[in-house]
């Protein structure tokens, strides 16, 4: 019985040693900006690929990419492949009832086209803003007085992304 499960055993470690083995791994940027990578696990080398450019790499499979400054894009991995493409770009209205200027910002740098953008809401004005996620961490304040007031639950979404 010993050995029938080391048999079982040895199958499958001998049948799955590709993902145990380091090969040829492309990766192509199919996104439409340039953008500046590391790979996971594979010490600090930074890469950088233009729009449909290739680079091949030797990896293990599925390998995990870390981008540099959060661009709008996101990884598809394979076992031999994988590719860089661009987030979905949702635009949501925001409505504005105060009467003071507000100033939106996201913790996860997702908001606004460029990494880190803020957005400045105008009083009692309608203002349109990208999103790059649906896990945003927004924040909402204005100041007064030396003192800051959070008011995001008095801003108005459309569509609706709460």
């Amino acid at each position: 019985m010993k050995k029938k499960y080391l048999f079982f055993l040895l199958s499958f470690l001998f049948l799955s040693c590709d993902s145990f083995i380091q090969h040829n791994f492309s990766i192509q940027n199919n996104s439409d900006i340039t953008v500046s990578f590391s790979v996971k696990n594979y010490g600090n080398k930074q890469y950088t690929l233009s729009p449909e450019e290739k680079i091949n790499l030797f990896l293990f499979d599925n390998p995990q990419l870390t981008f540099v400054d959060n661009p709008r894009v996101y990884f598809v991995s394979g076992v031999d492949s994988g590719v860089i493409k661009n987030l979905v770009k949702k635009t949501v209205s925001v409505y504005n009832p105060l009467d003071v200027k507000v100033l939106l910002s996201d913790k996860n740098k997702m908001l606004g086209d460029n990494y880190g953008d803020t957005y400045e809401l105008l009083p009692n004005a309608i203002t349109s803003i990208n999103i790059y996620s649906s896990n945003l961490n927004l924040t909402a304040t204005y100041k007064s007085n030396g003192k800051t007031f959070n008011v995001l639950d008095k801003l108005e979404f459309t569509p609706a992304i709460f």
